[in-house]
């Protein structure tokens, strides 16, 4: 049975099933060493970085929870989600598994191609859908470019 990373759905973000991964994986061309210990190190940067970031937010979640529950005052039960969302902003921000997610935007581009013909073949696809499959493949577009300039460099 493929892992995924749980709760992934519930928040609206892709699914990633770790024996994809594995089989993707080979049929892709070996990285260079370079770009091997170029991730290695911004790997481990981001690991270091993502656990000072546990760290500091364990006590003052704990903290922040205990005082909202304690506290009659509505600021002080709100602190505890202020915390929650600076934590959610700053995973964003290390984004700890992005060489993984953007492998696999040509892998999503031929799903969507794949699942517009399959609509197209059944008589399903209607202006909504088709509506829908272009601003899916817009964003796809978007997220390309974003990898590109990463790739050469620029940000």
């Amino acid at each position: 049975m493929a892992r995924t990373n749980e709760g992934a759905e519930e928040l609206g973000e892709p699914t990633i099933h770790v024996d994809e991964l594995r089989q993707s994986r080979e049929g892709d061309a070996a990285p260079s060493r370079s770009r091997m210990v170029r991730d290695i190190a911004v790997f481990q940067s981001k690991l270091f970085v993502d656990g000072l970031r546990d760290g500091m937010l364990m006590p003052v979640t704990l903290a922040a929870g205990v005082l909202g529950l304690v506290s009659k005052n509505r600021r002080a039960t709100r602190v505890f989600y202020d915390v929650l969302e600076l934590g959610f902003r700053t995973e964003r921000w290390i984004n700890l598994f992005q060489p993984i997610a953007a492998r696999h935007l040509a892998e999503l581009r031929e799903r969507l191609d794949d699942l517009r013909v399959g609509l197209t073949a059944r008589g399903d696809l209607d202006a909504e859908i088709v509506r829908r499959l272009a601003a899916v493949e817009q964003a796809l577009d978007v997220l390309e470019g974003v990898k590109r300039a990463a790739n050469s460099g620029r940000r």
